[in-house]
């Protein structure tokens, strides 16, 4: 099973999600192993 697999299967308590809660959380993953200290940063990367 797939990283991204698994975090479909994560419950998503949002009332209104503009996103699928497994493709922010992928986002994060990704923020966090380059090295991303903040939460500006990791949302940065969702722009490119």
């Amino acid at each position: 099973m797939s990283l991204i697999e698994h975090l479909k299967h994560v419950r998503d308590y949002r009332t209104q999600p503009r996103y699928p809660l497994w493709a922010v959380l992928v986002l994060v993953i990704m923020g966090t192993m380059s090295g991303a200290v903040g939460r500006a940063v990791s949302l940065s990367l969702g722009d490119i």
